[in-house]
């Protein structure tokens, strides 16, 4: 930190949340970047090794426990951009878990990302946080999406209304308007959006598709510059 200096050159996948903590934080930009070297990585394997190593552009722990971080900061940078790239992305997420992890007992821990030879068990967190996300990021009209501002998902994906009644310190202002109970909403507020999926996501080529759609629903980042982000996980666009 002193000096610059590099310590390690993996990612690990649990730093795939960090772009959704971005999000909150109101850094939406840069929220954008950080969660396009993931969606990279998620391109090249179809799924996020434990540990990939940006150096030799190859995993370091290969193992993949179906782990819900890089879906959750794609439902929270849908939620503020109401981009259909990120229910793209999304649906990419779910053809991979379908593909490769899915079976009639339930969805397998990939043991090794390069052959996706699985493992005999599902982690809880698949069920309480993956899919949970997973049906959150399609589903527009929830109640949860409705006043998500006054919402706050716990690390395993539990959720809790922001109150002062729940803080034993209140260091300031919460980001709206706080009350002692939260109200559970029955109508959809007005500035939400039309409230429904968009109707292209099914079609919606990735950057780099022949007949690229895009062009007509601008990107939440460049096609040059998520193409460079690429470049760094050693794949492409058109992969």
């Amino acid at each position: 930190m002193r000096d610059g200096s590099i310590i390690n050159t993996w990612l690990d996948a649990l730093q795939a949340s960090f772009a959704g903590v971005q999000v909150l934080d109101g850094d939406l930009d840069e929220a954008i970047c950080s969660h396009a070297v993931y969606y990279a990585i998620w391109q090249k394997y179809e799924m996020i090794p434990e540990r990939f190593n940006w150096h030799s552009k190859t995993p370091d722990v290969n193992f993949y426990p179906l782990r819900p971080e890089f879906i959750e900061s794609t439902y929270l940078l849908f939620l503020a951009t109401k981009s259909p790239f990120y229910q793209r992305v999304g649906m990419q997420i779910v053809d991979s878990l379908n593909l490769h992890t899915r079976f009639g007992c339930g969805f397998a821990t990939v043991h090794n990302v390069m052959d996706k030879t699985l493992e005999d068990r599902m982690e809880s967190f698949f069920l309480s946080e993956t899919c949970k996300y997973l049906y959150l990021l399609f589903d527009v009209n929830n109640p949860l999406n409705w006043h998500y501002e006054k919402l706050l998902f716990s690390t395993e994906g539990h959720t809790f209304p922001i109150v002062r009644s729940l803080r034993r310190h209140p260091i300031g202002p919460a980001y709206h308007d706080e009350t002692d109970t939260l109200t559970w909403p029955t109508t959809k507020p007005q500035n939400f959006g039309n409230g429904t999926i968009y109707q292209s996501c099914n079609s919606l080529p990735l950057p780099g598709d022949e007949g690229n759609t895009f062009l007509t629903k601008p990107l939440p980042i460049s096609p040059f510059h998520l193409g460079q982000y690429f470049k760094v996980i050693d794949t492409s666009l058109d992969d």
